[in-house]
């Protein structure tokens, strides 16, 4: 191929593989959801990788024969000298007339194959000019990683609106307007830096004039992200959107049975996730003054349109073979109690999500997985409920899986007496939890990750 082909390959392939967009709407006493799956077509990004990978092997084998013509034609060249040599010393002392012909018809085989090894140099230096440059290479290499940032599903959380009025909707139509926000944006700004000692990274960007900022994980074939939008002095609350980008795993390349054979036994794959919890209503306790002997009493139900985030870690037990799996999201905050005639404390983790089983399999050549097990041990959740969760595996031999849980509830949380904020009576109303996850295999080979950077 010539280099301006693999350039404009570069330059002209849009890729878009998947959007998955889950909204949510909530009222005093119904909850509704909707669900729209976009997808497109992913032939151009295949034949961008597929014509990568010919360059990269074109380019390899010209450079595999261009030494190899040089090694002969250096060895051809050495021999027709040590000959001549023989020749001409057999000259100058007479020696025998029939050594002196056998030597030269040597000399003519060993300047036939210094002629072929030059010619052959000369054919390998051709192809080497016509292979891809580097920085044709350089370009569908970037194609590709571009790939990452494209294969993405997201989770709004976040009521859904008809008509955009208050700052708060919209951001929210601001977030669900590609024309104006895409999500690549987050996953592939390279500005964003460390944030503490668990892998994180945090970073904002400008898009038409509003500030998006997010916390980021990133993997080496897999990205998390959690998003919201700055605060506004007549917007209170946040719009939070979390979403999951990767490459996933390609079953054209390596089929899934192949999968099974590198993946022998029970795998165990970690990484980090963040879990969203959506506030509806709040009460707390008021001052009654004297009516109550300067006591406190309920107060009011506010309505609330809010969304707390949490960092957790995340554990998954994989066995491809089995075509099975199952994962926990613990979040990274607690509480702590003293335990019973022990000198150590129970540790009472503020949100736990068991994923629950998910069954494995191959869909439009790749790896995913769907489970409807999820449940959730937290104050504000409903304990009667279950989820669901999906996803994708990542990298070339599914060293990387990642994707999101919906836990759909409307969940009454009562407080008890000798809170400080609250009094016996007083509640709170909270929906749903969603939430995203990356995480890496396991193991003591160069697949190993270690979670805490």
């Amino acid at each position: 191929m010539k280099n301006s082909t693999f350039a404009k390959t570069a330059l002209s392939t849009l890729i878009a593989l998947s959007l998955t967009a889950c909204s949510h709407k909530f009222a005093d006493n119904d909850h509704t959801a909707t669900q729209s799956v976009i997808k497109q077509d992913t032939t151009a990004l295949n034949e961008a990788l597929t014509a990568k990978e010919k360059a990269e092997t074109a380019k390899a084998e010209a450079e595999k024969a261009k030494e190899k013509a040089l090694a002969d034609k250096a060895d051809a060249d050495k021999k027709v000298k040590e000959l001549e040599a023989k020749i001409d010393e057999l000259k100058k002392k007479g020696g025998d007339s029939a050594n002196n012909t056998d030597l030269q018809k040597e000399l003519e085989k060993a300047q036939a194959q210094a002629k072929t090894a030059e010619e052959n140099l000369k054919t390998a230096e051709d192809k080497l000019a016509k292979a891809p440059k580097q920085e044709d290479l350089d370009k569908l290499k970037k194609l590709d990683k571009d790939f990452e940032k494209k294969s993405y599903s997201v989770s709004y959380i976040a009521k859904k609106v008809a008509t955009p009025s208050t700052d708060r909707e919209k951001t929210e139509a601001f977030f669900r307007d590609e024309s104006k926000f895409k999500f690549e944006q987050v996953f592939g700004d390279e500005d964003a830096y460390h944030n503490g000692s668990k892998g994180l990274l945090k970073g904002d960007i400008e898009v038409n004039g509003r500030t998006i900022n997010f916390n980021r994980f990133d993997l080496e074939h897999s990205k998390i992200a959690n998003m919201w939008t700055a605060k506004s002095a007549t917007d209170s609350t946040q719009t939070n959107v979390l979403a999951y980008a990767g490459k996933p795993t390609d079953l054209t390349k390596l089929s899934f049975d192949e999968l099974k054979g590198l993946n022998d036994g029970v795998l165990t794959y970690k990484g980090r996730a963040f879990i969203g919890v959506h506030k509806i209503k709040e009460q707390k306790r008021r001052s009654c003054g004297r009516a109550c002997n300067w006591g406190y009493e309920l107060g009011p139900v506010k309505a609330l349109d809010k969304v707390t985030t949490k960092d957790a870690s995340a554990n998954f037990t994989v066995d491809l073979a089995g075509g099975t799996m199952s994962g926990t999201l613990t979040s990274d905050s607690y509480t702590t109690s003293p335990i019973p005639n022990s000198t150590e404390r129970k540790k009472t983790y503020d949100v736990v999500v068991d994923l629950g089983s998910a069954k494995i399999e191959p869909e439009n050549d790749q790896l995913v997985f769907k489970g409807e097990g999820v449940t959730i041990t937290a104050d504000y959740a409903d304990a009667s409920k279950k989820g669901t969760y999906e996803g994708k595996f990542m990298g070339p031999r599914a060293e990387e899986l990642a994707g999101k849980f919906d836990f759909a509830q409307t969940h009454t949380k009562y407080s008890k007496d000798g809170d400080y904020a609250h009094i016996a009576g007083a509640y709170d109303e909270y929906g749903d939890i969603q939430g995203v996850f990356n995480a890496r295999k396991q193991g003591k080979d160069k697949d190993s990750f270690k979670l805490e950077k």
